[in-house]
């Protein structure tokens, strides 16, 4: 397959960066999810539950192995590391300065494994006025404007029911990481890829956004 001897450590939960893996996965990498010991990802407790499993988590995070980290603690930070030594991307999707706080900075990252691909799916992208805020797919769809084109003409600004700004925002940081991997066969190096709810949104609104950015309406 496709990425097939490529390996990655998922540090994601409930959709946006674990649909990001998932696709990585179902092209073939050994994608290794880190969950936390208290209760691991929360997807595994919602919707459809049959036989102890949570549909909605199996249908995201399939092809996938599993490992507990405690990694606020000194043994879960050395295990991570022995982790990323050996990886080829690193996924998360924490809002941006939490793996800095964790000591695992980009200089930390790159010290440990120079061609490790740093991949982040995040609200609103790392940097502006929003950066540390959290965010859900309702959210983006509000912030970004997207809520206000759907519904009719008369009824208040509706929110689309499939959650788009996650299922975007994980193609395009799967999309870059895939790109970042190619560059890496001639650089040598890894690369920082980012993708936000938000900012995928606006994308995808295309003549939309480009028309409120040119008029302001």
């Amino acid at each position: 397959m496709a990425l097939s001897g490529i390996r990655v450590v998922d540090l994601t939960r409930i959709l946006a960066g674990p649909f990001c893996t998932l696709m990585l996965a179902d092209m073939g990498a050994e994608v290794i999810k880190v969950e936390s010991p208290d209760s691991g990802d929360p997807v595994r407790r919602q919707g459809v539950v049959k036989e102890g499993i949570s549909w909605y988590f199996a249908q995201f995070n399939r092809n996938k192995k599993s490992v507990v980290l405690d990694l606020y603690t000194d043994e879960g930070k050395k295990t991570l590391t022995k982790l990323l030594s050996t990886a080829d991307v690193l996924v998360d999707n924490y809002r941006p300065g939490v793996l800095t706080k964790m000591g695992f900075s980009e200089e930390r990252l790159e010290e440990i494994n120079p061609r490790l691909i740093q991949a982040s799916v995040n609200g609103y992208g790392s940097s502006g006025p929003y950066v540390h805020r959290p965010s859900f797919d309702f959210i983006a769809q509000a912030m970004s404007g997207f809520m206000s084109v759907n519904g009719g003409p008369d009824s208040d600004p509706q929110r689309a029911a499939p959650p788009r700004s996650d299922l975007i925002a994980g193609l395009y940081c799967a999309f870059g990481v895939v790109t970042a991997l190619q560059a890496r066969e001639r650089t040598g190096r890894g690369q920082r890829v980012e993708s936000s709810l938000t900012g995928g949104l606006v994308s995808m609104m295309a003549y939309l956004s480009a028309e409120y950015f040119a008029t302001g309406d």
